[in-house]
């Protein structure tokens, strides 16, 4: 059986594991030498780091619930926690829950048709214990994730798998499954088919070839600071960020070999192409930094 045809046997059949569906994909993306799809994957079988954008099916509206406990063994069982008390940057404790592990962790609970119960931190508990109720102290609190919302995540994964292999077996009409014709697929239609099946018609910019780094390049004019503020601007790069680049460019001045960038430099590269993200495009990570390195490069000369 071809790559695609067992993926599309595999979607649909509940029997078999994602992460396994997953890791052939992984083969196809590099098949069709797309980093779209790959990156995508990758990020679904390793989990989505602390930084990294999260696509909405891994985010829910999950509030929190709590235990107190008062004077002569009096509780206060199973108590809705209303997400105002907390300081902003705790609201989230009572207000949503991201999923960033890998797709296996939710993949057995679904099988298991288990519930997630998240546990506050302790020190979380100890600072907000007084907060809520006269003469009450917050034991412990949690979010609760229905079996059926996991359920949910693991099935829309595994959908775009379905509808995303069905897209690229359409392109290849009547012609076989072959290495060679899946290549011969254009880059542009792949990406296409990858922005509205897997990242649900987002724009996601994808780096083909060196073009955008060409093409990033040409806007900066050696030397000339204002070419390279302008060009990350419109990158979607905030002044901010732009005005710590100019303070490390500064400092890596006479440093590194010639032809590379330098190291306080690369370190605010890092940072920014994680940031990187305009209201109507998104641009992958490891995009952004090949077109922001692009930038600075010619900004730089090299």
């Amino acid at each position: 059986m071809k790559l695609l045809e067992e993926i599309i046997a595999s979607s649909l059949s509940s029997d078999q594991k994602l992460p396994d569906l997953l890791r052939k994909c992984l083969v196809l993306a590099y098949q069709l030498n797309n980093d779209l799809l790959k990156e995508w994957v990758e990020k679904e079988l390793n989990g989505y780091g602390g930084d990294a954008e999260l696509p909405d099916y891994r985010k829910i509206v999950a509030g929190a619930k709590g235990l107190f406990l008062g004077p002569f063994n009096a509780q206060l069982p199973n108590q809705p926690i209303a997400s105002v008390v907390l300081e902003p940057e705790h609201r989230h404790f009572a207000e949503r829950v991201e999923f960033r592990q890998p797709i296996a962790a939710y993949d057995e609970k679904r099988a298991d048709k288990l519930s997630a119960v998240i546990q506050w931190p302790q020190n979380l508990v100890v600072m907000y214990q007084a907060k809520f109720y006269d003469g009450y102290a917050l034991n412990r609190a949690w979010q609760e994730i229905p079996g059926s919302t996991i359920a949910s995540l693991v099935d829309t994964v595994r959908t775009k798998i379905l509808s995303f292999a069905l897209e690229i077996k359409k392109q290849l009409g009547e012609e076989p499954e072959t290495q060679r014709n899946l290549l011969d697929i254009p880059t542009t239609k792949v990406n296409q088919i990858v922005n509205n099946y897997i990242y649900g018609g987002q724009n996601v910019i994808a780096a083909q070839d060196g073009q955008m780094t060409v093409d990033a390049r040409t806007q900066v004019v050696a030397g000339d600071l204002e070419t390279l503020r302008k060009a990350l601007q419109e990158f979607g790069v905030d002044s901010q960020d732009v005005e710590l680049l100019e303070d490390a460019l500064a400092k890596d001045t006479n440093s590194g070999k010639a032809g590379e960038i330098g190291p306080k430099t690369s370190g605010w590269l890092s940072n920014a192409a994680k940031k990187v993200g305009g209201s109507t495009v998104k641009v992958s990570e490891g995009v952004a930094t090949t077109v922001i390195s692009g930038m600075i490069k010619g900004f730089l000369g090299y």
